[in-house]
């Protein structure tokens, strides 16, 4: 009997850990998908963001929910580490933003600035929520539902793993340089709290940074560079009298 006991507490406790899930704390109403972001700067100070999907939420970006949890709070500075997005103002944070827009070919994005920021600092994310059933995503198994691109470009950060700026939060990548479940960010000005900002975009699974999907049936057409930093070509073997494609997601950066 005792054993029987024990054999289902430890069934359950796996079951808690399979199933893991996450809340905004402060929220009176949680969002159907919660991805926190977590941050830890030079000195050991942390602050998390929320990056949510749900079919009931506004889907304007930056537009306040205040029952989600999007809502202006003040910060005490003291030179410490804090996240916030859609411009607030120096004292004040918005840790949460909840989107009802995602889907096939509506990737979202924020921009995540760190105030009070001291470089090197390590951002942290939980894989398993990237295939999460509870977006709005096809399922690609064995690949993730989802991907997690962070373009750290702004005020010359840099990812010193990638030599680059650019990173992919996931643990399956055709191209560019992968992440599964954290990075360490490093900038020209390290030791003082300073400003800084990086994008963060949820968009499906395709294993690539940006770059071209491609969605054509038959492979009537071929689109090349794929991923591509400028112009594309596009070609067929044969003639096709009426082509129509859509570009969903374009990055770009001021050089």
């Amino acid at each position: 009997m005792i054993k029987n006991i024990i054999l289902i507490a430890l069934m359950l406790i796996q079951f808690n850990c399979m199933s893991q899930t996450y809340i905004i704390p402060w929220a009176t109403k949680q969002p159907a998908w919660v991805f926190p972001i977590w941050v830890e700067d030079a000195l050991g100070n942390k602050d998390t963001i929320f990056i949510c999907y749900d079919n009931t939420a506004n889907s304007l970006p930056c537009t306040k929910d205040t029952g989600f949890g999007e809502e202006t709070m003040y910060v005490q500075q003291n030179n410490k580490l804090f996240l916030t997005t859609c411009q607030t103002t120096s004292d004040s944070a918005i840790r949460a933003q909840v989107t009802s827009v995602f889907g096939p070919g509506l990737p979202f994005g924020i921009d995540l600035e760190f105030r009070s920021t001291t470089f090197p600092i390590i951002i942290r994310w939980d894989r398993s929520l990237l295939n999460s059933d509870s977006l709005p995503f096809p399922s690609q198994t064995p690949a993730p539902r989802a991907q997690l691109a962070i373009l750290a470009w702004v005020n010359n950060n840099i990812i010193p793993a990638c030599g680059s700026s650019d990173i992919l939060a996931s643990d399956s990548c055709i191209s560019a340089c992968c992440q599964p479940d954290s990075v360490i960010i490093d900038n020209s000005v390290s030791g003082i709290p300073t400003s800084s900002a990086i994008t963060c975009i949820i968009m499906p699974w395709t294993g690539i940074l940006g770059g071209i999907v491609e969605e054509i049936e038959s492979n009537l057409i071929s689109i090349t560079p794929n991923p591509s930093k400028g112009v594309i070509k596009i070609s067929s073997y044969k003639l096709i009298n009426k082509l129509g494609f859509m570009i969903y997601m374009v990055i770009t950066k001021n050089w």
